[in-house]
């Protein structure tokens, strides 16, 4: 039994396999180079999201404290103008506050910082003896995109200042009221 091999014309069969060798060669460099980049890449894109994860979560209680000296402004403001002296606002140290008007239509707003960058939040609303509670409930995030842009998260929207949360959360008091 015989083997019979051919080769193109002009091109001896070690000149073809070493080109061949180089070219290989050539190609898994740049497919390793590109991999060990992406790894590199990847590396400073999660270290980066650790640096803003932490900057969120020391800015968490700086952006709490604003959000409670806002609500608090905005209901001594309410208060102020509609002369409803039934609503009631109290400060939990360091971690929490509520806003309450306890006569009909009740509500109650409870706001507490949970973990560093995240705080919860509880709306009760009931607008007769004879009609059931409402209740809503959420999260409020801290978020950090960068050392200067840091903000707060409700329910997928993004805000940029504590009025606008404010706003968010003490709406549903000042719509019962009907002011």
């Amino acid at each position: 039994m015989f083997l019979k091999v051919q080769f193109s014309a002009g091109t001896p069969p070690s000149r073809n396999a070493a080109g061949n060798a180089q070219k290989g060669s050539a190609h898994m460099a740049d497919w390793l180079d590109e991999f060990f980049e992406e790894q590199d890449r990847a590396r400073e894109k999660e270290q980066r999201q650790s640096q803003l994860d932490d900057l969120g979560r020391m800015a968490s209680l700086s952006l709490f404290r604003q959000l409670w000296a806002r609500v608090e402004s905005d209901v001594n403001r309410f208060k102020e103008k509609t002369h409803d002296e039934g609503i009631a606002t109290s400060y939990v140290q360091g971690n929490g506050f509520t806003i309450q008007r306890p006569q009909f239509p009740t509500f109650q707003l409870n706001v507490k910082l949970e973990t560093a960058g995240v705080m919860s939040y509880q709306t009760s609303i009931q607008v007769s003896r004879s009609l059931s509670r409402k209740l809503d409930e959420g999260q409020i995030l801290t978020i950090a995109k960068a050392q200067d842009e840091i903000y707060y998260r409700v329910g997928g929207q993004d805000y940029a200042d504590a009025s606008d949360v404010s706003k968010l959360l003490l709406m549903p008091l000042f719509a019962i009221l009907k002011i």
